[in-house]
């Protein structure tokens, strides 16, 4: 496989955050919102994703 420098990179960065809070996963949630809320960056929230008709079934077992 070939070695891809960014995402080296960018694991190298994943990896170093995780440990910096002992790899728990709340503390890094809680981590990664204190510093959403300090930026001053508009944060956007997509919303729910929703299907073109209501009645629209994603996997139907009749066929």
């Amino acid at each position: 496989m070939i070695e891809d420098p960014i995402i080296a990179e960018l694991r190298r960065h994943r990896e170093e955050h995780a440990a910096e809070y002992g790899h728990d996963l709340e503390r890094i949630v809680a981590s990664l919102k204190r510093r959403e809320a300090q930026s001053k960056r508009t944060v956007l929230n997509p919303g729910p994703k929703y299907l073109d008709r209501p009645n629209q079934q994603l996997m139907s077992g009749s066929a």
